[in-house]
């Protein structure tokens, strides 16, 4: 089943291919900036693994991912930021890794209220891959805090249709937005129709959630 219309205001660009080293590929990390860090200092078992393979790109990828997420836990933004950087800069073959990275570094600029750096990163996830909907909800929250609601409206829409049940935040982000600037449905004159339609397949699929 298609949903007309629910893409045209998303802006994503794709970006460039990456290159694809060999998983087994061995370099020497500190010509592409990639600190070193100690695996016996690391508390978490599977990350001091990967960082023990010194010189595998796609197992140091893999430790920054996972120690970015981390720092996240730990509330550390720049921390998470400068982790995910890392991994971009590493391009690993790994597409979980590699959409993740780059989707949380948009995610961890957003906390520090960098909306403007974030969008660049959201719509490369979704370049990355399309299917899922984590970005496009991640993008329309940075839209939204820019004034950019219509964009804002579509990238949440398509992340409800996408992800249903799981993005039942994409769906309350959109009514409190809707809520608070309710020319926006006035101003675009199909968005209200989209809004509906997303509105009625959720509710006949029992996932229409509450907006409070």
């Amino acid at each position: 089943m298609t949903t007309p219309h629910l893409t045209e205001c998303i802006l994503a660009k794709k970006p460039a291919k990456p290159r694809k080293p060999s998983p087994a590929e061995i370099v020497d990390l500190s010509k592409l900036g990639i600190p070193s860090i100690d695996p016996a200092t690391i508390a978490n078992p599977d990350i001091r693994n990967f960082l023990s393979h010194t010189g595998n790109l796609e197992s140091q990828a893999k430790a920054f991912w996972m120690l970015g997420v981390e720092a996240e836990q730990r509330m550390d933004w720049a921390g998470a930021i400068d982790c995910y950087q890392v991994v971009l800069r590493i391009q690993p073959a790994d597409p979980v890794s590699r959409y993740f990275s780059t989707h949380n570094l948009a995610f961890a600029l957003i906390q520090l209220k960098r909306f403007e750096d974030a969008v660049p990163y959201a719509e490369a996830a979704i370049g990355l891959n399309e299917g899922w909907p984590f970005a496009y909800h991640t993008l329309g929250v940075a839209l939204s805090q820019l004034g950019k609601y219509p964009d804002a409206a579509y990238a949440f829409l398509t992340a409800i249709w996408k992800g249903g049940q799981k993005n039942n935040d994409s769906w309350r982000h959109l009514q409190s937005m809707l809520a608070a600037h309710p020319d926006v449905l006035a101003g675009v004159p199909r968005l209200a129709d989209d809004v509906d339609q997303v509105r009625r397949a959720l509710e006949s699929r029992g996932l229409l959630p509450r907006t409070h």
